[in-house]
């Protein structure tokens, strides 16, 4: 048969282009499972805190390394090894993004991640331990809980457990700052209360009379109990409370004398900045009485630390 024959030399064209495929699809293969390989060795030193700490990242990463690789064989023709390759393309492109954000994670990230949490916990630490007198003389109890919830977060930190030691440590600090915005304001009355009774007693010498006994308190909320002598109305006692003073007196409802003196007690207290006014409370058979109106002294010491 006579003529030109080419059928030959396409045959040998298409065997080259699928050798050349299969051969760059081996390659591709091996990258990628080499790759997989890098990223499982590194899984395996990742503590289960930082999975959970960076968990959409580890689990964007422990997808990827399920991605299954297409079959291919030598009976395939060239275009269809070649769209094969473009996805193993695409799929060494992601595996290789994965390995750089595992190391990230773990070179980068966790440490970064642990610096800000461990600078955070140790600055909230130095605000509670400069406030530790007043914590444990107003909340005792609830500083206890405050020193509870730093094992917890430490234990956390000391597990990469990034994410609940966060969540814990935002806990605490609105916690603190709750309980320091309550002591400032116990502190701040205390301070009050103290100048009243130190001006109290100074009105109660200058009024000849005579004190018996000052009882201690058991706790700072109690009151302070000021115990006196009048000699011309008996005995009189104050309980200073961090809001008012009370008084039990031996005295009858309608004894003028008696309420007069409480009167010129309250116009010697303004003289320090207090003001008062005594009356009787109830019907009792043993009057007794109480400070009526706010307190108003200078700022205290306390006051202007806070302000400054």
């Amino acid at each position: 048969m006579s003529g030109v024959k080419y059928s030959t030399f396409e045959i040998q064209k298409e065997v080259k282009e699928r050798q050349s495929c299969i051969s760059k699809l081996n390659e591709l293969k091996g990258n990628i499972n080499s790759i997989r390989e890098n990223i499982n060795k590194l899984l395996t030193t990742v503590t289960e805190g930082v999975k959970k700490s960076f968990s959409s990242d580890i689990e964007y990463v422990q997808r990827l390394m399920k991605d299954k690789l297409i079959d291919f064989n030598e009976n395939m023709t060239s275009s269809q090894l070649k769209n094969i390759i473009s996805e193993y393309e695409k799929i060494k492109e992601k595996t290789e993004n994965a390995l750089s954000m595992l190391v990230e994670i773990i070179e980068v990230k966790k440490d970064k991640r642990a610096k800000e949490l461990i600078k955070r916990f140790e600055i909230l630490k130095s605000e509670i331990s400069g406030l530790t007198s007043l914590f444990t003389k107003w909340k005792n109890e609830e500083y206890e809980n405050i020193k509870k919830g730093y094992e917890v977060i430490l234990s956390l930190l000391n597990k990469e457990d990034f994410l609940d030691s966060e969540k814990k440590l935002n806990d605490l600090e609105t916690y603190t700052n709750n309980l320091k915005h309550e002591i400032y304001v116990l502190q701040e009355k205390d301070n009050q209360r103290q100048y009243v009774f130190d001006a109290l007693r100074k009105v109660c010498k200058d009024m000849g009379w005579e004190e018996i006994e000052i009882k201690n308190q058991e706790h700072p909320k109690d009151p302070i109990i000021f115990k006196v002598n009048t000699f011309s109305s008996g005995t009189i006692t104050f309980y200073l409370s961090l809001d008012l003073i009370k008084v039990d007196s031996c005295i009858s409802k309608d004894d003028g004398i008696c309420i007069k003196e409480f009167k010129n007690v309250s116009e010697k207290l303004k003289k320090f900045g207090v003001g008062t006014k005594f009356q009787i409370e109830g019907e009792d058979s043993e009057p007794k009485l109480i400070q009526k109106g706010e307190i108003d002294i200078p700022d205290s010491d306390f006051e202007k630390e806070m302000e400054a």
